[in-house]
């Protein structure tokens, strides 16, 4: 008996004794990162724990790796620490080493991965892979996939937020992470962005997901964060609306109109509220079903929707009107064969997308009268309108294409796949686009020029096309007076100078001092 617990004491000592070597002895270097997304969660072996997506690059395909690497070899991947935006990579060696931090950068120990591992890329099992060269080769970092934290942190972690630590790399070379803290606010898929042109301001709306350990009998309510940041991307200000924002924008009077509804999924029913200064809800509409929303109308401070739907789903013919705070506005516009995809606003005339019928209708907003029809068009899906020229995505989102206001086609570009968006540079034709692939290439931001021709810049972004079910009422990407591009991604929201380089990213909003999660 005695000689069982000794070994089962010393097997015990194996497992924690070089864990305490390794932080007891660890020379006290380190580099701050974060997690994206993270969340917290409890089980019976590790307790509670956080985890989520690192903020280190991992994107280096523009390096060139060794020759002869093949799954299964060891590498080392060094990084710099950068002083201000995400630790990059900047070499990978062959070769078995510990991590090693130094005051300029660190480097960490991995593995070269593929298909017979059972891994792609991107993870779905939460481990860190990089990605080397083109076409990409994939290494597992070897670091902690999740960070221990203390149970009183779980109530502090209600949604995806931003976990700072401090990574040490140990004695012994095992990296691990210290000083624990919430961060702040994370951005995830469901955030909307509006440039207010007049204040200068980027505004971010992010609904918080339902939280999974709300006390028991206790009826959580929809929330949305509104966070404020300048034009730089310097955080300024945040608070929190009542209620789930689905989509907004900033009337061409100042105020910040939104979509919203008092579900905590996104689902059904939306009304139309005006938000004040704090995140106050000061006015709002009987809720409409989300379906029946086409596009926001600046001008008007409203929205334009299906109107008298009917049945579900809608039949023929259709008709599209404002409703505003005050309620529905004449004129009523159409009747339209098909069901409208979308309503875009443009100085005194309204266009309306019918993709089904590949047309788009130019009227008067005022009176409705039929100002003129475009045919010669593939299924559009969007249309953006720079005085009397329309730029628009078509084809499935595989083709842009420039009209005259006569209708002429000035320019087609095909050959692209998951147009996002596009955004005109008022009287000039040329303009931007994102998309994911063009030419069979890697697409990110493009620039088209006046005369159709495409050419890439700098800037590394990932657009995220509309699915054929989503009907959002405001834009993706905006552009501001300036020539500065705000573009949503994935993971956070992009800033574009006016040559297209990116200037900064935002993963989302920092709160001052925030809390440890860890004692």
């Amino acid at each position: 008996m005695y000689a069982l617990v000794a070994a089962q004491l010393l097997a015990l000592a194996a497992v924690i004794a070089p864990q305490e070597l390794n932080r007891a002895l660890d020379p006290g270097t380190s580099v701050d990162v974060e997690l994206i997304h993270a969340h917290a969660t409890r089980d019976p072996f590790r307790g509670a724990h956080v985890f989520g997506e690192s903020s280190l690059d991992l994107d280096a395909r523009a390096l060139t790796p060794a020759p002869g690497l093949v799954p299964g070899d060891r590498v080392v991947v060094f990084f710099t620490a950068e002083p201000v935006g995400r630790p990059r990579i900047f070499a990978v060696e062959r070769g078995r080493r510990a991590a090693a931090f130094s005051a300029t950068g660190f480097s960490v120990p991995g593995r070269i991965v593929g298909e017979r591992d059972g891994i792609r890329v991107p993870p779905r099992d939460g481990r860190l892979i990089a990605q080397i060269g083109t076409p990409p080769l994939a290494i597992e970092l070897d670091l902690p996939r999740s960070i221990p934290v203390d149970d009183a942190a779980m109530s502090r972690l209600t949604g995806p937020a931003l976990v700072a630590a401090s990574l040490h790399g140990g004695f012994l070379g095992r990296p691990y992470f210290a000083d624990v803290r919430v961060a702040g606010r994370a951005f995830g898929p469901e955030t909307r962005l509006v440039w207010d042109e007049p204040r200068q301001r980027l505004l971010v709306l992010v609904p918080r997901p339902p939280s999974m350990m709300s006390p028991p009998g206790a009826r959580p309510s929809a929330r949305t964060d509104l966070c404020v940041f300048d034009a730089a991307g310097k955080e300024l200000t945040s608070s929190e609306i009542e209620g789930r924002v689905a989509d907004a924008t900033v009337a061409d009077d100042g105020q910040l109109l939104v979509l919203m509804s008092e579900s905590l999924w996104p689902q059904g029913q939306l009304s139309l509220a005006r938000i004040g200064e704090g995140g106050r809800v000061l006015e709002r509409t009987a809720p409409i079903a989300a379906e029946r929303v086409l596009g926001f109308d600046g001008a008007a401070g409203g929205v334009w929707i299906l109107a008298a739907p009917g049945v579900s789903p809608p039949q023929p013919p259709h008709f599209v009107q404002r409703l505003t705070l005050g309620g529905l506005r004449e004129p009523r516009l159409g009747p339209f064969d098909s069901r409208p995809r979308a309503v875009r606003s443009a100085g005194a005339d309204v266009w309306v997308v019918e993709t089904e019928r590949h047309r788009i209708t130019r009227l008067e907003a005022s009176t409705g009268r039929l100002v003129r029809e475009y045919r010669e068009l593939n299924s559009p899906a969007d249309v953006m309108v720079d005085g009397g020229t329309l730029t628009i995505i078509e084809a499935n989102r595989t083709q842009l294409t420039r009209l005259a206001e006569d209708g002429r086609v000035l320019w087609r570009v095909p050959r692209f796949q998951g147009l996002a968006w596009a955004i005109p540079e008022p009287g000039t034709g040329a303009g931007w686009v994102g998309a994911t692939t063009f030419a069979g290439a890697v697409g990110g931001v493009l620039k088209v020029g006046a005369d159709g021709a495409v050419t890439r810049v700098g800037a590394s972004l990932r657009p995220q096309p509309q699915q054929e079910w989503q009907h959002r009422a405001a834009p993706d990407a905006l552009r501001a007076a300036d020539g500065r591009i705000f573009v949503l991604e994935p993971q956070g929201i992009a800033i574009l100078g006016a040559d297209g380089a990116t200037a900064t990213r935002l993963i989302g909003f920092r709160f001052p001092g925030g809390a440890r999660l860890r004692s």
